[in-house]
């Protein structure tokens, strides 16, 4: 959401600190399918902060540049992910390999 405010106000729009996601799920609750979906709609309110952004922007360019992968951050939610899918891989590879 911040990128986006922050991109648009580069670009010369006057741009509310106040953004919008509209989250829908489907709803579990019917007791029914009848060949049609339905969801649950929420619209939630999220208030931006762009400060950041033009520190971190050239930080940002200068990894996507790099021929070095960086180092991974014990706090990083993408990292963790990364790692836990790897082992998910070789925990699934090992037991299709053994038959089970």
């Amino acid at each position: 959401m911040e990128v986006y405010q922050w991109l648009f106000r580069q670009n010369g729009f006057k741009v509310s600190n106040v953004g919008y996601f509209v989250y829908c799920n489907g709803d579990t609750g019917l007791p029914q399918f009848d060949k049609k979906l339905e969801f649950i709609i929420k619209v939630i309110p999220y208030e931006g902060d762009t400060s950041w952004i033009d520190e971190i922007l050239p930080k940002i360019k200068d990894c996507l540049m790099s021929n070095v992968i960086p180092e991974m951050a014990e706090d990083c939610d993408y990292c963790n992910y990364r790692k836990n899918a790897v082992i998910a891989k070789i925990k699934h590879d090992k037991q299709f390999k053994d038959g089970k």
